[in-house]
């Protein structure tokens, strides 16, 4: 049977269906940095935000620089966010693992403080934005039954693996190899698990094997000397992000000012509330008062500036970021006044709580009592004694043994 001529519809068909082939599987992946990635794929849901839709920088822009250092043309092997509320920092996270699954794959893990946590997170952060964003959802499908490759803990695509665990279980820390490791909240981790160490350190030893590793860790601050967020950021370049002046165009990091001619200020009228007409922030150069409407233009022009640059060899850079930062619309300065009033209220009547949170959710800043005399955090173990394996074993003269035990959701700590 002879050979027959194809048509030249068929002809169009066959090399339409070549370009299609070529393109997805032959011709080389286009380098994208990670607010690009996002910028063109990423969905926000509505199950995740109050703001859903197509993802645009320009509502964060502080956040370019620190995700950017995420990818994979970037030489940056850590990023580390000390960052208040409602600043985005677990967006930055979670683009970034977009950004990797879809366009740079490979083995990443994604730690929360508790398993149970991960599984919520898991839950409510990462399945919206797999099912919102169509690049991936059609890499990471819904689970079906007998389906292990893609669980509520563990999700498969092309080239890569995603491990979602808690950083209280040292067996889902010291198994298989990873390259990228998200850390978020690292200031509610486990300071140790008995028996394996730090679950920082433990997770960080998974990717020893690879030169190109990445690692990101987030979290609003906790106690100072005791904060390992604080840590990894004095051990950065420990950038502020800087914004100009509305009025002269002077740049500064945009500080609380408590104590200070600079910084958030406001006024109260006779029963002690805060005006919100009055709030206003002041400029450290030269006194000029800037208004909260000036704040989308201000953020849209600033810069993070390191206060030590080069710090080990550029591998690290570390990001501070307040919530006087946050959008408009998210968490206002006047929200943050009435706060602030309200925790001087509480501290008078002997309650630091509100005050501690402020600090560390608001200012992300450690929260250091100065309300007495200062323990030494090291006196205790000075004067410890050397006993091997004292877990389940209790010294020959011991009569009685007490034990004080801070109770949490789903565990003594």
């Amino acid at each position: 049977m002879g050979a027959r001529e194809f048509t030249a519809a068929e002809l169009a068909e066959a090399e339409a269906l070549f370009d299609r082939v070529w393109a997805e599987h032959c011709s080389p992946t286009p380098q994208f940095t990670v607010t690009e990635w996002a910028e063109a794929n990423r969905v926000l849901s509505a199950k995740d935000t109050a703001e859903p839709g197509p993802y645009r920088v320009r509502r964060t822009p502080y956040v370019r620089e620190p995700q950017d250092c995420l990818g994979a043309r970037s030489t940056v092997e850590e990023v580390v966010l000390m960052w208040g509320a409602q600043t985005s920092k677990t967006t930055v996270g979670t683009n970034w693992l977009g950004y990797t699954i879809d366009h740079n794959p490979g083995p990443v893990m994604v730690m929360w403080p508790t398993i149970n946590v991960a599984k919520r997170n898991s839950r409510q952060r990462l399945t919206p934005m797999f099912d919102a964003t169509p690049s991936l959802r059609k890499k990471i499908s819904e689970r079906k039954a007998k389906d292990e490759a893609n669980t509520m803990l563990l999700k498969d695509f092309a080239g890569g693996v995603l491990a979602i665990v808690g950083a209280n279980s040292g067996s889902d820390l010291s198994s298989m190899p990873m390259r990228d490791i998200f850390m978020d909240e690292v200031d509610r981790f486990p300071q140790d698990i008995p028996g394996e160490g730090n679950p920082s350190e433990l997770a960080e030893a998974r990717q020893t094997t690879y030169p190109r590793r990445k690692r990101l860790k987030t979290s609003t601050p906790t106690v100072k000397d005791y904060s390992e967020i604080e840590a990894a950021y004095e051990a950065s370049d420990k950038c502020l992000y800087h914004v100009p002046c509305p009025h002269c165009g002077e740049m500064q990091a945009l500080e609380w000012g408590a104590d200070t001619p600079h910084g958030l200020k406001w006024d109260k009228d006779e029963s002690g509330k805060v005006v919100r007409a009055s709030v206003r922030y002041v400029c450290r150069h030269n006194g000029c008062e800037i208004r909260e409407h000036h704040k989308t233009d201000m953020l849209a022009r600033g810069r993070w500036v390191p206060q030590n640059p080069g710090a080990q060899d550029g591998k690290v850079r570390g990001f501070k970021l307040s919530s006087l930062y946050s959008p408009l619309g998210w968490l206002s300065w006047f929200d943050l006044a009435k706060q602030w009033a309200a925790a001087m209220v509480a501290r008078v009547r002997g309650d630091l709580s509100k005050l501690r949170v402020f600090i560390n959710t608001r200012l992300a800043e450690t929260y250091e009592d100065d309300s007495g005399d200062k323990a030494d955090q090291h006196a205790l173990r000075r004067r410890a004694n050397a006993w091997p394996n004292p877990f389940g074993h209790l010294h020959p003269r011991c009569f009685v043994a007490t034990m004080g035990v801070d109770v949490q959701g789903d565990r003594l700590e």
